[in-house]
């Protein structure tokens, strides 16, 4: 037998056991964890490389097998410590972006876009858009239009830097928005940390589009409907939705592990709330998704 055999087959039977304990609810398995583990392959292809035509040994079995799991623990271990930790790193640049609001704006729509880090919306401004950007190679880019229907405002991260070549590179962005305006938001980013609480707004529409990426997202209540669209490949996602406010789930993730607690199924890939057509309020929700962990949530 040889050793790329005993690899895949033994990567097949971790990540399906992971699956199987995460669709049972006795483990929490951090998907975007699991995937920064994709160096292993490289690994074991320069093993096979190196002792593909020997003799295969109980002992090599047994350190293939033992690697893999040290890996996902120290993986797990360090995406501990350092969702923990903060951006305190002297070599970096932080940013501030404000843009006034005008008391009257009733509309408001914002573009975010970046690639892989950080990212966070939550909390309140007197301003229209308070954001705080912390980079180590890069920068952003705040534009602002007003027009008759609202405020547009567009926030991107721009240009490059070799100096991540030499240190750690770190994205991170935080923003607040001012809770009067109803709110469009669009999000694309890279394989990233999202944390998205949106329970101070009024929301129209959400579209978020990602890779593979570690989602947190919690709506509100003060819209009468909301739509949230996701795009995502292999992901960790949880949403969370108040009691008050019907929802509808249409879901495309075959491979995905899905829990859905407070809903029933009523078409292929369709779940509503119980009492959904009566509801005053009401949330969609699309999620187009890889091979991802998903779970949604009431409160």
């Amino acid at each position: 037998m040889k050793i790329g055999s005993i690899f895949w087959g033994t990567l097949f039977i971790i990540l399906g056991g992971l699956l199987l304990l995460d669709n049972l609810d006795i483990l929490n398995v951090p998907w975007w964890t699991v995937f920064k583990l994709w160096p292993l392959i490289l690994i074991f292809w320069g093993l096979a490389a190196i002792f593909g035509k020997q003799p295969l040994r109980w002992y090599t079995v047994l350190f293939i097998v033992l690697l893999v799991l040290v890996m996902f623990v120290v993986a797990g271990a360090f995406e501990w410590i350092e969702s923990r930790g903060e951006f305190d790193r002297s070599d970096g640049w932080t940013r501030t972006f404000t843009k006034p609001y005008d008391g009257i704006t009733e509309k408001a729509s914002l573009r975010f876009r970046s690639g892989a880090g950080k990212f966070i919306v939550q909390g309140t401004s007197d301003q229209l858009i308070d954001a705080t950007t912390q980079t180590t190679f890069g920068r952003y880019v705040l534009e602002h239009e007003h027009w008759s229907g609202g405020d547009r405002i567009e926030l991107r991260f721009s240009g490059k830097s070799r100096r991540w070549f030499f240190s750690g590179m770190r994205n991170r962005a935080e923003i607040r928005l001012h809770p009067n305006p109803t709110w469009d938001l669009d999000i694309d980013i890279g394989a990233a940390s999202l944390d998205v609480d949106l329970t101070p707004f009024k929301i129209n529409e959400v579209t978020i589009d990602g890779g593979a990426a570690a989602y947190r997202i919690k709506l509100g209540d003060r819209s009468d409907e909301a739509r949230l669209h996701l795009r995502t490949g292999a992901s960790s996602v949880d949403i969370e939705i108040p009691q008050s406010v019907g929802c509808e789930l249409n879901i495309v993730a075959p491979l995905s592990g899905k829990k859905f607690h407070g809903f029933k199924k009523v078409g292929k890939r369709v779940y509503q709330t119980e009492g959904f057509e009566e509801a005053s309020k009401k949330i969609y929700i699309d999620i187009d998704a890889g091979v991802s962990s998903i779970r949604v949530e009431r409160y």
